[in-house]
């Protein structure tokens, strides 16, 4: 009896302990379990091949039933939950405490695109709540103002929404920027600064195609005569081709992507994720510190995102999917009588580059890297198809340089903050007042 039982629990947790490492979804999520699992087990056929003493071997026998009791009590929770459908993630009451501007947009939008759910309205401090939520120390940001998210009908941030409007600006998660309060919007701003009316269509977690698909669904009134696309260097350049991939294949197949919640079934993975999201006392993890700023008031501490490449590192996708996106935002606005824009958002790096003091452990790429000719890159397409070209680069570092201020969040997320949202406002009113036609805005319908 003493060497089988403790030869069952052996193999029961040395099994346990290999099967994660069996398929990649379980590594994932358990990977923190293995060698505990594993060590254990070992321990246990230790236990059943050794001779003990009377009374440590009917304490480990007692073990033994302790941990194979546990064992099956997890495996019956496990086919439980499977079986119902029951979410031991609780992911639609995750989702509502979430910031909307951190929710994956899943509203389907034809063709192949999706926007945020309409009239979702949300209040608390955004970053500290969103660091919080994925198991990060959020003191950085226990000064951050409480504010009150609001969204359109359609899941965009204009209150209210205009039922006409001279300018529709569409964008990612820098135009939309669910951290800085509506009235420092630089799209707000600017609706200000001209005495017009501005639509907001940022959405975060899109690309280019998604945000025209954006323009062509919501963003034409008969009063519009400007549109904009805000092209973040960061990471639009990988969301276009996976975008310009999806409409392809719905062109070719009739199969289009969806984003469907989907309940976690598995107690055991939900377990995992949760550890997998603790540090090692089981609390919140620091966030990443690259370097650090130095303004008037002392050295702050920043974390940088991924670095945009320049000409020569762009991808033949990447080439490709840019040019296709110009040439139906030329076809669109031509279509609509309208005048096109696109305004190029520089990243953390680039604003910031010359004023950093390292950390480090810095990863070398981000120290190697040197501002690159993405900018022209942009600009040469918005020439060939006659898009005006704003870039708000040179505004945005002389900021930094003259007035020493961050105009990015700190740590972890490298989006504007209501500084920055100041300085492209100003940038964007100037562009459109020095344009051809003078911008101005009929006092009807305001």
């Amino acid at each position: 009896m003493h060497v089988l039982t403790h030869l069952l629990t052996a193999i029961v947790l040395v099994t346990a302990g290999v099967l994660i490492g069996a398929r990649l979804e379980w590594a994932v999520h358990l990977a923190g379990f293995r060698k505990p699992l594993v060590s254990a087990g070992l321990i246990f056929f230790l236990l059943a091949v050794l001779h003990a003493r009377p009374a440590v071997a009917a304490w480990s026998v007692r073990l033994c039933f302790v941990v194979l009791g546990l064992v099956l009590a997890l495996l019956a929770v496990e086919l439980t939950g499977r079986g119902i459908g029951l979410d031991f993630r609780s992911q639609r009451a995750l989702l509502e405490r979430t910031p909307p501007n951190w929710r994956l947009p899943r509203v389907p939008l034809a063709p192949v695109y999706f926007r945020r759910e309409g009239g979702v309205e949300w209040t608390g401090q955004v970053m500290r709540t969103y660091l919080r939520s994925i198991g990060l120390v959020a003191e950085a940001y226990a000064d951050e103002p409480v504010i009150t998210l609001r969204y359109d009908e359609h899941g965009f941030r204009n209150e209210p929404r205009p039922s006409a409007w001279e300018i529709a600006v569409a964008g990612d998660s820098f135009t939309e920027l669910g951290d800085v309060p509506y009235e420092r919007l630089f799209t707000t701003i600017l609706a200000r600064n001209l005495g017009c009316r501005v639509l907001n269509l940022g959405v975060g977690g899109t690309g280019a195609f998604t945000q025209l698909s954006y323009l062509e669904h919501f963003g034409i009134s008969p009063r519009t005569r400007d549109v904009m696309v805000v092209f973040f260097e960061g990471n639009d350049l990988w969301d276009i081709v996976v975008e310009r991939a999806a409409a392809v294949r719905f062109s070719e197949t009739g199969e289009r992507p969806w984003r469907r919640l989907k309940p976690q079934t598995s107690f055991l993975r939900a377990l995992g994720e949760r550890w997998s999201r603790s540090g090692p006392k089981g609390g919140p993890v620091e966030p990443r510190i690259d370097g650090w700023f130095a303004g008037p008031g002392g050295e702050t501490a920043i974390t940088l995102g991924y670095p945009p490449p320049g000409r020569a590192g762009l991808l033949a996708a990447q080439v490709e999917a840019l040019d296709e996106f110009f040439r139906q935002y030329a076809r669109f606005t031509a279509a609509r009588g309208v005048r096109p824009w696109l305004v190029y958002m520089p990243g953390k790096e680039r604003v910031l580059h010359g004023h950093i003091r390292w950390a480090p452990d810095a990863e070398p790429f981000l120290r190697q890297w040197e501002p690159n000719d993405l900018p022209q890159v942009v600009a040469e397409h918005c020439a060939r198809y006659r898009v005006r070209f704003v870039d708000l680069t040179p505004d945005l570092i002389r900021h930094v340089r003259e007035v020493r201020e961050l105009v990015f969040n700190h740590l972890h997320d490298c989006h504007l903050n209501a500084r920055g949202s100041e300085v492209v406002a100003a940038t964007l009113t100037h562009a459109l007042r020095d344009a051809d036609e003078p911008l101005a805005a009929a006092d009807e319908g305001r």
